[in-house]
């Protein structure tokens, strides 16, 4: 298999893909591409910024123990405690049921730069991002 081919394999899982955020009464379902009026309502509320999922679980897309995703997500949300950025929890689920479920955090009021910082962090391919009026949107993170 091509490098290319693996990149739309890839690609083609995350698009795939719900990812569920559970605020205080709501659990929204999100797709990369779609818009969600409900969420941005939600948003509003909450500041209004920009938004991005990341989650610590199989870093660079291969399959890890169930252990160490768990003590990879809470290592993320140790970090995330230091930002001081308000944050809620996802869980990513796949379509087609090949992937395990991931979990996450969503960080409200955060740019771009950061949440691809953040993944870059804890070895992840990509992160989602997202603003009121916008769907969420893909992003590849680079090795370097």
């Amino acid at each position: 298999m091509t490098k290319s081919s693996q990149d739309a394999r890839l690609e083609a899982a995350f698009i795939a893909t719900t990812y569920q955020v559970f605020s205080e009464d709501s659990i929204f379902a999100l797709r990369i591409g779609r818009l969600d009026p409900g969420f941005d309502a939600f948003v509003a509320t909450r500041g209004g910024g920009p938004w991005g999922i990341v989650t610590a679980a199989n870093p660079a897309a291969k399959r890890c123990a169930e252990a160490d995703n768990a003590s990879a997500l809470q290592a993320l949300l140790a970090h995330v405690d230091t930002l001081g950025t308000l944050f809620l929890h996802t869980r990513h689920h796949a379509d087609d049921g090949d992937w395990p479920d991931e979990e996450g955090v969503l960080l409200l009021n955060t740019e771009k730069e950061e949440i691809c910082g953040l993944a870059r962090e804890f070895g992840q391919c990509a992160c989602v991002v997202g603003g009121i009026g916008r769907p969420p949107l893909l992003v590849w993170i680079n090795a370097s």
